[in-house]
């Protein structure tokens, strides 16, 4: 169990990567303790303020505490790349065993379906399925996930096929395995490997999708913090009135847009270094990643029947 701890732990640049995730993820989890003001509060007063004591890294338009937001922002920006993700990787899993699993028409249909959902560009599609749900929070996370079931489906069905043709798979239906039982037991946990590595490098990206639909307003709606909202407010204020008033929400402007983009860049930047000694780790493992030996249930069924001892003394020829 300790062995891949320490592979991550020798890979510098892959435990860097968890390090910066790790302090993206706790500060969104405590964010009601970390941050000094509600996320909603308003200080009318206090517009366009810069760095302070009292105000960390200024306020907003509406006197809202820009750090507070941010660190609630990361908790909505969280949110909806696990579900969308965590939805993608399951229905797109399960679409890509089932069609390397049965073959035939349904591999066809399932896999000409993918194809249809790749030929559009993610943010054309996710735009798209936005336009008929209508925005927010959870239907942004539904059309993320939706733009992300080919890419895991594909990928589920390439290694299945190949472990589908190994000889321990075939020993498991002449023992009388279902083919549910086949694929939970045998099938998956030989293409966990791969599909482990898209599912981080995804959260990374879905991050990065939802920033940008809130900033077109298809995404989070106001008055929940969300990163990409965040810039879109930002860049209204920047030319909003001329004269000093301008020059101060300039001022303010800058941590906000150096926060936002500089937490996304190091999930974006992270999460793949992290993803590959992720890999490391789990090809150390042996009978859990494709291409590795036969797993352990298998193992004793096609092996040779060891004779206990007893038995194999009252067989043996008299001395």
């Amino acid at each position: 169990m300790l062995a891949p701890a320490r592979r991550l732990v020798r890979n510098r640049i892959g435990f860097a990567g968890f390090v910066l995730c790790l302090a993206v993820v706790i500060a969104a989890s405590f964010a009601p303790l970390l941050a000094t003001h509600g996320p909603r509060e308003q200080v009318v007063r206090d517009r366009f303020q810069g760095p302070s004591t009292t105000y960390l890294l200024g306020t907003d338009n509406f006197g809202r505490d820009v750090y507070s937001r941010i660190l609630y922002g990361f908790r909505t920006s969280i949110a909806v790349a696990f579900g969308a993700v965590g939805l993608a990787s399951v229905l797109g899993s399960g679409a890509g065993l089932a069609a390397a699993f049965y073959g035939g028409w349904v591999d066809r249909l399932i896999m000409r379906l993918m194809d249809v959902l790749l030929a559009f560009p993610i943010i054309l599609l996710a735009i798209a399925v936005l336009a008929v749900l209508g925005p927010g929070s959870a239907n942004t996370a539904l059309a993320i996930g939706i733009v992300y079931l080919p890419i895991f489906a594909r990928l589920a069905r390439g290694p299945a096929l190949t472990v589908l043709s190994w000889d321990y798979v075939s020993a498991a239906r002449a023992l009388g395995a279902g083919g549910a039982r086949i694929m939970a037991r045998h099938v998956l946990p030989n293409v966990m490997a791969p599909l482990l590595v898209q599912l981080t490098v995804s959260l990374s990206t879905a991050i990065l999708v939802e920033a940008s639909l809130s900033f077109l307003g298809l995404g989070t709606q106001p008055p929940t913090p969300s990163l990409g909202l965040m810039l879109a407010e930002s860049r209204t204020s920047w030319c909003s009135r001329p004269g000093p008033r301008s020059s101060r929400a300039w001022r303010s402007s800058l941590p906000r847009s150096a926060s936002t983009y500089s937490e996304t860049d190091c999930a974006t930047l992270s999460t793949p270094h992290y993803a590959a000694s992720t890999t490391d780790a789990l090809r150390s493992q042996g009978c859990r990643v494709a291409g590795s030996p036969v797993p352990g249930t298998l193992r004793r069924c096609l092996s040779p029947p060891t004779p206990h001892p007893r038995t194999a003394s009252s067989h043996s020829p008299a001395a």
